[in-house]
């Protein structure tokens, strides 16, 4: 088993440490670890697409996409979070559970509304 230079755990101890984690907390350590190994990110994303029951799709982020949503401002992201429509609720949400996915206009947003729990989804359109 590989260990990076800096890394204080192998990368099986930290199998073992996220085994318990929950696919929204995957998608969060994936986009922070663009700066860590490609074993841990490629560990992450096999883990994120393992069907646990508790979701339809297990289509969870893509690297390209989450480097485009890692580029938009904290404060931007966060006005997008709170800013998604709600078929169900017949209003503005906020988006919880969601993943991220490329798109020809940009990325998508999909998860869940805050409120109700229906499925939601956000199109954020960026340039090419």
């Amino acid at each position: 088993m590989m260990k990076d230079k800096n890394a204080k755990i192998s990368i099986k101890e930290l199998r073992e440490h996220l085994k318990g984690h929950s696919k929204q907390e995957l998608t969060d350590l994936l986009v922070e670890s663009f700066k860590m190994s490609k074993e841990f990110q490629s560990y992450l994303s096999t883990k994120m697409k393992e069907d646990d029951g508790a979701q339809e799709h297990a289509d969870i982020i893509s690297f390209g996409a989450a480097s485009k949503w890692m580029k938009i401002p904290q404060a931007d992201r966060d006005m997008l979070l709170n800013n998604v429509f709600c078929g169900h609720c017949s209003d503005v949400v906020t988006i919880v559970d969601y993943t991220i996915e490329p798109d020809k206009f940009g990325i998508v947003l999909k998860g869940k509304c805050k409120n109700c729990g229906h499925e939601v989804a956000r199109l954020v359109e960026m340039e090419s």
